[in-house]
């Protein structure tokens, strides 16, 4: 596994004074997220307190120690760990600080293979939808994050690992809505957001869906739990958004056949979520 090892903050203060959380931040902007645009990074790590609320946001290296966290910024995972100089005041971490660093070959291993394709033909999408009862995790790509001020651009749907499908819902719309509302078993990722905009576009609420965020907040409401990171740690696609592009809020311009790969890709790694969650729940006899 290849490595680029740099800092936070690469500006000099006046007197060589550490740097304020204004500065810090300053000299990131300058520096550190230029950096990351150009090198594309499959994983970040974030040694120290202070790369990680800047990077993810999040304070507490030995709380949050150990675990991937989403930057939605840059849209890589970032993995959090205390400075190497904690070790020099904690020599007793020592053990718990290298398992950790062990678990970041494992996290880059190549994505699964995947099977994904853009559908167009309006007849071959509706036959697509009805052909199965089979449980289908759903995924929208949307023009911002206000189903009042954008449209869908895309949907994805998987019924199995390494399989996912995209169109243009828009396109298909009474087709989609008869999908939607019908009794088929769905799973989404953040259920809300599918529910506001098939609410507003298509005029109903999705009907017999399991959240595999919900799950995940049940299992533990203080774990990350957004669907880079679950399929990180539960799955074996790896960092699966480095290869099919970056995750937007904002996919303007854009159209299915820009995004497809991605929506796909979320798709899959909601149906592989979810069929680790239902393997616990029969492990747990639930």
């Amino acid at each position: 596994v290849s490595y680029r090892v740099t800092y936070l903050v690469r500006c000099r203060t006046p007197g060589n004074r550490k740097a304020s959380i204004t500065e810090r931040d300053t000299c990131a902007e300058a520096h550190l997220w230029k950096e990351i645009k150009e090198t594309n990074p499959k994983m970040i790590v974030a040694m120290g307190e202070g790369p990680a609320r800047s990077l993810c946001g999040v304070g507490g290296t030995l709380k949050h120690g150990g675990k991937t966290h989403t930057s939605e910024r840059c849209g890589q995972p970032v993995f959090v760990m205390p400075s190497p100089s904690y070790l020099d005041h904690q020599s007793g971490f020592r053990q718990t600080w290298t398992s950790w660093l062990w678990k970041i070959p494992a996290m880059l291993r190549p994505s699964a293979p995947t099977s994904y394709r853009l559908l167009t033909d309006p007849r071959e999408i509706a036959g697509w939808l009805s052909t199965s009862q089979e449980p289908t995790a759903f995924d929208y790509e949307t023009q911002g994050l206000s189903p009042w001020r954008g449209k869908p651009i895309s949907v994805a749907l998987s019924r199995s690992p390494g399989e996912a499908v995209c169109f243009d819902p828009m396109r298909v719309k009474l087709h989609w809505r008869k999908w939607l509302a019908s009794p088929a078993p769905k799973i989404a990722h953040n259920l809300y957001f599918e529910m506001i905009w098939s609410m507003v576009h298509f005029g109903t609420e999705p009907k017999n869906v399991f959240d595999t965020q919900l799950f995940a907040k049940l299992q533990n409401e203080n774990a990350e739990s957004h669907l880079k990171t679950l399929a990180l740690h539960l799955t074996d696609l790896g960092n699966y958004s480095h290869g099919v592009g970056i995750g937007s809020a904002d996919w303007e311009g854009k159209t299915a056949a820009d995004i497809w790969r991605y929506n796909c890709a979320d798709a899959d790694a909601t149906i592989r979520v979810y069929r680790q969650q239902q393997r616990l729940l029969r492990d747990v006899g639930a």
